[in-house]
């Protein structure tokens, strides 16, 4: 995990969907995270 930044953008990404679907996490919560989690100035996290 890389060091933060002051100047990076911290996101904090609500997981709950993941919980709520009989088949794993939905996609469009995946692919949100996915592409939050790979901009270089951005600290992600999620909360369940």
């Amino acid at each position: 995990m890389m060091n933060p930044s002051p100047n990076n953008l911290r996101i904090l990404m609500e997981m709950r969907p993941a919980l709520d679907g009989f088949y794993g996490i939905p996609q469009e919560t995946r692919l949100l995270y996915g592409v939050l989690a790979g901009l270089p100035d951005v600290e992600l996290s999620g909360l369940l």
